[in-house]
């Protein structure tokens, strides 16, 4: 069987920046001069199967092997240090986002728009820059955010509160005001900006049966109400990101056994938390400990597809 590889740090593609590869991951992979695009998965034995055939397996170190036929010899393409998303690719864990019948969805949640509504965002420019959608796949890599149309929606009406707050006008226009935004996030302020995040906030995840807590073990100088304020950096799995009790999903491979052996029926087991990358939508231009400090509309996503969210920042005074 004859063997490929491709490392990050000599990967080379065409169009694709390399600095980029190496440090998110960043590229599109061809086999047979096509995009491998990993869709309609199947587990089979210890590897999936795409809707291709072609073959894609994790081995102990933490490396993809995909098998694939190319004139009638077996070949196999060897990707070192591969994590969930790293090129585009998907393998064990879903996509946080993905299309459905000309829709751009966001797994776990309820955001959701057509794929014209969220290409014209200014904020989704790259997904039109950089051709993200081909042959009905979405390509999105790790921690990427897409916004939808209806955030955009609720963050104007933020804004619009927030500016009615500071006027002296009353009657009938602050009763609209207060009526214009019902799906405020609970976890804004009343001025609209985000609180920020301190240890022991509140958790919760979508495949857990129950919530969680965050703890901030590392001493980033930077306190509210006595706890440490949290940064991106602080979601690894049982030393940031407590248990949520037990896991209700067949992707994690414990439950999918316990499964199959209950003859079926969902067996949960107790949560481990697995997290392959830092929190999404930190305040950016705020440093913690030399890195982006934690907003209350954070997310995390679990390496078996559970949507993690703050649900209590732990503290209801210092805002962005």
């Amino acid at each position: 069987m004859e063997k490929d590889k491709i490392n990050k740090k000599e990967l080379n593609l065409e169009e694709v920046n390399t600095e980029e590869i190496v440090s998110k991951g960043r590229g599109k992979i061809k086999i047979n001069g096509e995009y491998v695009t990993a869709v309609e998965l199947k587990k089979e034995e210890d590897y999936y199967i795409d809707a291709d055939g072609y073959k894609y397996k994790k081995d102990r170190k933490g490396n993809l092997l995909i098998n694939y036929v190319d004139e009638d010899k077996t070949k196999t393409l060897f990707i070192a240090d591969f994590h969930e998303g790293d090129y585009g690719l998907w393998i064990e864990v879903e996509a946080p986002y993905c299309l459905e019948e000309g829709k751009i969805v966001e797994q776990g949640y309820i955001n959701e728009g057509t794929k014209g509504e969220v290409l014209s965002l200014e904020e989704n420019k790259f997904l039109k820059k950089e051709e993200r959608i081909k042959a009905g796949f979405l390509w999105i890599y790790p921690q990427e955010v897409i916004v939808f149309p209806e955030e955009k929606d609720e963050s104007k009406n933020e804004d619009s509160e927030a500016a009615a707050a500071n006027t002296t006008k009353q009657g009938p226009s602050e009763n609209n005001n207060k009526s214009s935004n019902s799906k405020q996030d609970n976890n804004a302020s009343s001025g609209g900006g985000q609180l920020y995040v301190c240890s022991g906030a509140q958790l919760e995840c979508s495949f857990g049966d129950a919530s969680s807590n965050l703890k901030v073990v590392a001493s980033h100088n930077s306190e509210v109400c006595g706890n440490l304020i949290a940064n991106i950096m602080d979601y690894q799995g049982m030393k940031n990101i407590l248990p949520f009790g037990k896991c209700q999903t067949t992707n994690n491979p414990k439950v999918a056994a316990a499964t199959s052996a209950n003859h079926g029926n969902l067996t949960p087991k107790p949560c481990i938390p697995n997290i392959p990358s830092p929190w999404a939508k930190p305040k950016s231009d705020v440093k913690v400990g030399k890195q982006p400090a934690l907003l209350a509309n954070s997310k995390l996503t679990c390496a078996y597809g559970g949507k993690i969210k703050i649900i209590d920042p732990g503290q209801s005074i210092l805002k962005e």
